[in-house]
């Protein structure tokens, strides 16, 4: 996230010079963070089903789904402590500094 964050900091500018209020930019990398996780959250879900399917009728096998609620909320979890400063710190950009993408 702080990679996309500062290759995006002139299309900040331009949102907010457009008149996006601070809030929106924080709501925009957010909701990119929890996207990104919620995504890979599936993946590892659909790829858990698709590796007990391919195991032998014979090993005893199970996923729980206790277990894989709590790992996409633990992702979700993860993805608002891991994109809420890179998404602080484009918030906070002043207008000009993002523009001339500094």
């Amino acid at each position: 996230m702080n990679q996309s964050v500062r290759e995006r900091v002139p299309e900040f500018g331009v949102l907010k010079c457009l008149g996006f209020s601070d809030r929106t930019v924080l709501g925009l990398v957010l909701a990119e963070a929890l996207a990104l996780c919620a995504s890979g959250a599936a993946l590892g879900i659909g790829l858990a089903y698709a590796v007990t399917a391919l195991l032998p009728a014979d090993y005893p096998a199970r996923i729980d789904t206790r277990v894989l609620v709590i790992a996409a909320i633990a992702a979700l979890l993860l993805a608002v402590v891991v994109g809420l400063p890179p998404a602080w710190r484009a918030m906070h950009l002043k207008i000009v500094d993002a523009l001339a993408g500094r």
